[in-house]
């Protein structure tokens, strides 16, 4: 099969995957902030699908100007490395580029525009002004750059990868109250975070910056007080 087909498959699984995701909130009763969505959010949210595209164009660019072979590796070898990669290399990175976010200009030009949603939904997770959302693609390409350089690229894996992650960052703008009191009490909740972890960011602005991982946030001092209780 040409490239231009696993192009059209790795935007449109991913597209499809985000209404998933947007109709799941439907199933839990109780939200974490119950306010409406203003009709001016939902307008801003609906660029979403710009984020997809320049992360195919990019995917595209990267199959044109490599001699990357979609199928050089294993499936699960080619996840398991990923998955690596994005815990040491992604998420460490992810933080301080987050700090730096959140300095006073870039914050103003730029990081603003993802935090006007102080009731986050779904796609709030892909709204982002054009310039910060290429360094995320840049970003979160590390892990399938690192496949590729050592010779294991799996275009499923890759896909499979990608997919995880978009159901990771969208589930974490869900607004639904998912925190059981097991999870508030287990070594789980620094591993991995939830739907509460990442709202107290977008009430309070200046904690809980990790990606997926809280222990960031607790091993630099950034963790919100309100966390987990």
């Amino acid at each position: 099969m040409s490239n231009t087909y696993y192009l059209i498959l790795f935007f449109a699984v991913r597209y499809l995957l985000m209404f998933i995701m947007l109709a799941l909130p439907k199933f839990f009763k109780e939200p974490i902030n119950p306010v409406e969505v203003k009709q001016s959010q939902k307008d801003r949210e609906s660029m979403w699908p710009m984020g997809l595209i320049i992360d195919t164009l990019t995917f595209a660019a990267f199959l044109s100007f490599t001699d990357i072979a979609l199928f050089s590796g294993s499936f699960w070898v080619c996840l398991l490395v990923m998955i690596a990669a994005h815990i040491v290399v992604v998420e460490p990175l992810y933080y301080g580029f987050h700090l730096l976010l959140h300095t006073d200009w870039i914050y103003r030009n730029h990081h603003i525009y993802h935090h006007r949603s102080v009731r986050t939904e779904a796609t709030t997770s892909m709204s982002f002004t054009l310039l910060e959302r290429i360094s995320y693609t840049i970003l979160f390409a590390i892990p399938p750059v690192i496949a590729y350089l050592f010779g294991i690229f799996n275009f499923w894996a890759v896909l499979a990868f990608f997919l995880l992650f978009d159901f990771l960052n969208s589930f974490g703008h869900m607004n639904v109250k998912l925190e059981s009191q097991w999870y508030k009490k287990s070594p789980l909740r620094w591993w991995i975070y939830s739907p509460e972890f990442h709202e107290r960011h977008h009430a309070e602005f200046l904690t809980n910056y990790s990606l997926f991982m809280p222990i960031f946030d607790r091993i630099f001092g950034t963790l919100s007080k309100k966390s987990f209780e």
